[in-house]
Order: C-alpha cells, then structure tokens, then sequence
C-alpha cells in the first residue's frame, strides 16, 4: 500500500477553535458588505446627531442652566434673607437672557459656570450664594435691577443744567 501524498502546508495556516480544518489568514481580506454597511450607517447617524446637537446647543443649555437655578433654589441656606432670593432670582433671569441674547463671552461662561456650581455641593451658605448673585450680575453686564424698584435720579453732580 501506498501511503498517500501529504500536500504542503502553509505555515500561516490556522487552526479555527471549532473547526478541524485549517484557515488562511490571508484569504481574508478587507471587511465584509454588511460590516461596511453598518459603519457608514453609524457614521451617518452620529453625523445627523451632531449637527441636532449643534443646532439645539442654545436650547440644551438653556434647560440645564434652568434646572441647575431651580435647585440652587431649592438648597437655599436658612440665612439667605428673602432680599438675597429676590436678588438671586433677578440674577438669574438677568444671565438667563443675557445667554439668549448671545451677550456671553468667554470670561461671562467662567462666571456662569462657577455661579451654577452650587447646584452640585451637597450645601453651600450664604456667602457662597452672594458670590454667585455677583457672579451671574456681571454675566448679565449689570446689577440685577428690582423691577417694583422705583426708578432713582442720577446724583445732584451728573445732571446737566
């Protein structure tokens, strides 16, 4: 009997785990149909997502700024006098609408950003909300006015005669 010729073997050759014949590596090559499919597909997708995140960015920060002022009003100290809440409150609707507005810049973010970090202290005291009244009344560009304020004259030396 003649023992039967044994064909060369690649020396690449795999053995799969659970398969008894042997693969070349090499035979595969690039990516299948349905794997180029869903890449594109993913890469359209995250595409359409950025360009609704970039056209609602103003709307999206608008919400988280609302919801981190409504829960630095919740956590308000006990030594917050009711004139600090009013003037907080101005404060916050003063930067709300300066955000609107597009009259933040740079400098106005940082101020924003530090002022809404109360909302993530576990508790803060009076001082810290007082920082944050100052903060976000020079992101609006002025002092947060009282609107049942009545309107004051200018000083004696300013008015012109």
């Amino acid at each position: 009997m003649e023992s039967p010729v044994e064909e060369p073997r690649d020396e690449r050759a795999v053995k799969a785990p659970f398969d008894d014949t042997p693969h070349d590596p090499a035979a595969l090559q690039g990516c299948s149909r349905p794997v180029l499919i869903g890449c594109g597909v993913s890469v359209l997708v995250g595409a359409l997502l950025l360009l609704l995140l970039i056209v609602n960015a103003k709307n999206l920060f608008l919400w988280a700024f609302n919801t981190n002022a409504q829960q630095i009003l919740e956590k308000l100290p006990p030594d917050v006098t009711a004139e600090d809440e009013a003037r907080l409150r101005r404060a916050l609707d003063a930067a709300s609408a300066a955000v609107v507005e597009g009259r933040i810049d740079m400098d106005g973010l940082q101020d924003l950003q530090s002022a809404l970090a109360l909302a993530s202290r576990p508790s803060f005291t009076r001082d810290d909300v007082l920082e944050a009244i100052e903060s976000l009344e020079r992101v609006a560009g002025a002092p947060a006015r009282d609107p049942a304020a009545p309107e004051r004259a200018p000083p004696i030396g300013d008015v012109a005669s």
